[in-house]
């Protein structure tokens, strides 16, 4: 969607023609939903705000799980540490709101609005975020695994130290984002714009990695073993270094005939490998 001057004149006028909320309308409601949560919908009201002006209202901390908010008017809300998980805010107008910590697991947000908004460690897992616009939005350290952001806008946002493990991002305007020291584990990012964005890079372990290393732990693993331990010519093992340098093995299956030695480095810093046991040597030890 492109954001022009007009179309921004023309939320403007919408905003002021409606009705804000005041403090008391939204108390009760906010009751009432409590009310239907905490009796499984057998007593109260689930909220019903669909449509309705709450720019600039305090909702911080607020319970709105599964709450009906599309199209709400959430401009400049404060809403952090607000409960979202499950709402539904499709279409629902967001610019500038502080999001900061809130629970939006869940949710549904397709096509909201969320240009500049500040959702810095907001739990976003599985979120709906389809063609959202989230332009210059703060997602520092939020949670956006598993979330869907297919065609999502997400132009020149903060997106450090975020996790998206598993997310969908075909086809989401990427350009210019902040991705440093994301985690992008097995994250979707088939015909993603990624003009100009700051991608994460791969650190480098504190000790450097060789063939010549791996072959030297197997062989002080194999050297420190019991009798009774059944580690064999032609066994694989599983070699895990974390980014701290501790290092564990575990005895794997055989993968193949097709079998060649595996290298992968996961986010940010852990190192996995799969070697075969080609030769086993223990030391012998003398009487004298």
């Amino acid at each position: 969607m492109k954001i022009t001057k007009d179309y921004l004149k023309r939320l403007i006028k919408e905003e002021i023609a409606k009705t804000s909320m005041t403090n008391k309308e939204i108390k009760e409601v906010l009751d009432l939903h409590k009310a239907w949560l905490d009796s499984n919908g057998a007593e109260g009201e689930r909220a019903n705000l669909r449509g309705a002006n709450l720019r600039k209202a305090n909702l911080e901390e607020a319970d709105l799980r599964k709450a009906d908010l599309r199209k709400a008017n959430l401009k400049e809300a404060e809403m952090t540490y607000a409960n979202l998980s499950g709402a539904d805010l499709r279409g629902a107008e967001m610019l500038l709101v502080n999001l900061w910590k809130a629970d939006l697991s869940e949710a549904k947000l397709s096509d909201a609005f969320l240009f500049n908004a500040n959702m810095l460690y907001a739990d976003l897992t599985g979120a709906d975020l389809r063609g959202a616009l989230m332009h210059r939005a703060k997602l520092n350290a939020a949670n956006l695994s598993g979330a869907d952001l297919e065609e999502a806008d997400l132009k020149d946002a903060n997106l450090w130290n975020a996790d998206l493990r598993y997310a969908n991002l075909r086809n989401a305007n990427l350009s210019g984002a902040n991705l440093r020291n994301a985690d992008l584990d097995s994250v979707k990012l088939d015909g993603a714009k990624l003009d100009g964005a700051i991608l994460p890079k791969i650190q480098e372990n504190k000790m450097k990695i060789t063939k010549g290393y791996l072959k030297r732990l197997i062989k002080e693993q194999i050297a420190a073993m019991d009798d009774d331990d059944d580690y064999k010519v032609g066994d694989f093992l599983e070699i895990l270094i974390s980014d701290d340098g501790e290092r564990s093995f575990e005895k794997v299956e055989s993968p193949g005939n097709e079998y060649t030695t595996n290298y992968t480095r996961s986010y940010p810093t852990s190192f996995k490998a799969l070697v075969k046991i080609e030769k086993i040597a223990k030391p012998e030890y003398s009487d004298d």
